[in-house]
């Protein structure tokens, strides 16, 4: 027996939107909350800066003073530290998709786009940086993989009825005669 296309497997359809909703803020803000820090900074300080030649970051390393010296720390980290290539690029493209696809998911508007970006992001960042250890107290992958399959999550479901994407494009109930 199949259930009907509006209603869901398990549970109601009210209480599914709402766990969408509460899945969706707490992932999306928490990414642009990390996209945030690597842009402006705030808050709570930023990105550090790293040694040009190695891209790993001093005992001694204070937070980048601006923007530029943010996005250079990253870069330097992603391109000496990690030898990944496009250096500058890939710290842009983490950190505004961090920060505008976090706003995105959390908001629910154009939110399997935005989860997909962030998907992606937090892909690279669990097996290409933090890839040594699972356990997040010695800088391993959980947190970024957690994050990573909260995003391809949204990405299959979209982002629920109480989102942006559901009051904007929801569909529209046929009426009965």
């Amino acid at each position: 027996m199949t259930a009907p296309a509006d209603k869901p497997l398990h549970g109601n359809r009210a209480s599914t939107d709402v766990g969408l909703l509460l899945l969706r803020v707490a992932v999306g803000l928490d990414l642009a909350y990390h996209g945030s820090q690597k842009l402006w900074g705030w808050p709570n300080g930023g990105w550090f800066t790293t040694d040009p030649k190695t891209g790993e970051i001093p005992q001694s390393a204070q937070l980048a003073p601006t923007m530029e010296a943010r996005i250079d720390g990253l870069a330097g980290f992603l391109g000496n530290g990690l030898g990944l290539p496009y250096p500058h690029v890939l710290a842009w493209t983490a950190a505004i998709t961090e920060f505008a696809g976090g706003l995105l998911v959390a908001l629910g508007l154009l939110c399997r786009f935005g989860a997909l970006g962030l998907a992606i992001a937090m892909g690279v960042a669990a097996f290409m940086v933090h890839r040594a250890a699972w356990d997040v107290r010695a800088g391993g992958m959980e947190f970024p993989a957690i994050l990573m399959c909260a995003a391809v999550a949204l990405v299959f479901t979209g982002p629920g009825r109480f989102s942006l994407d559901g009051l904007l494009f929801g569909r529209k109930k046929a009426k009965t005669p």
